[in-house]
Formats: structure tokens, sequence, C-alpha cells
């Protein structure tokens, strides 16, 4: 599981607008977290990942991350 320092909203939100700018999914569904502002969900990668570079992940990922900022 990766936990994200937003809010189910926010991180559904985030997730929204870092696919847009980078053309990624980074995941479907997000719970809550147990700390209260927080959430988390399971990273799946599929097929369709085996071609994206570790670069735009962490390019994706760190989008994903300046939205909790």
């Amino acid at each position: 599981h990766v936990f994200l320092p937003l809010s189910p909203d926010a991180a559904l939100a985030a997730r929204d607008r870092v696919a847009e700018e980078t053309g990624l999914w980074l995941f479907e569904r997000v719970r809550p977290a147990a700390v209260p502002g927080h959430s988390r969900f399971e990273l799946y990668v599929g097929e369709a990942a085996l071609g994206v570079s570790d670069d735009e992940i962490a390019v994706a990922f760190h989008a994903l991350l300046d939205q909790a900022v």
C-alpha cells in the first residue's frame, strides 16, 4: 500500500490532475488511512506499466505528492 498525506477526496483530485498532466493513471481506488487527513491505495503494476520509464513514474508521483504541500 501507498500512504498519502492527503484526504481521500484530495488524493482523487490530485490523481486526476496528474493523469491529465502526465497521461499516467496512478491508482484506481483510494481509502482513508488510520491517520486523519491521510489516505492509502494499493499500487498495482500491470503490463501497461512496463512501457513507462522509471523517470516518468517518478515525475508522476512527485506531482502527486506536490499536491499535499
